[in-house]
């Protein structure tokens, strides 16, 4: 393969098929550095407890989700704390704004559906999908 990037230092810095460009980027004569620029960070159980708890004694009138992944935790976090049921009723009266197909097969699983959805994907699709309801 060409020697196109000899002498060139590749930052990758997205978490998917990291290994497999690195290795393209190297053949090519380069050296690659893998550097996350996004991850996946849990809250410490205390906090999201409290949150929770927060949450469910004075339920705002919007919920904003923007991963599977974070649903799932207040979920998980919920059952263990004894308060699944309320969580449930909560969110069945709560208006619900979701961004990727992840966040809302998560709500689907839980027999819920955003009001509002992103158009792309992306947090600024949702911002767009959101200004209608300032």
């Amino acid at each position: 393969m060409a020697q196109h990037m000899k002498d060139r230092i590749v930052a990758l810095a997205g978490p998917r098929k990291a290994a497999d460009m690195a290795k393209l980027v190297e053949k090519m004569g380069g050296t690659a550095l893998l550097r996350p620029a996004q991850g996946t960070v849990f809250l410490d159980d205390e906090v999201l407890r409290s949150s929770i708890e927060a949450w469910l004694k004075a339920p705002a009138p919007w919920a904003i989700f923007t991963t599977g992944i974070g649903l799932e935790a207040i979920y998980d976090m919920a059952e263990q704390m004894g308060l699944m049921d309320t969580l449930n009723e909560t969110m069945q009266h709560t208006f619900i704004a979701a961004r990727g197909y992840k966040t809302a097969n998560a709500l689907k699983k839980r027999g819920l559906a955003p009001v509002v959805r992103d158009d792309d994907g992306s947090t600024a699709g949702l911002i767009r999908s959101l200004e209608p309801h300032d």
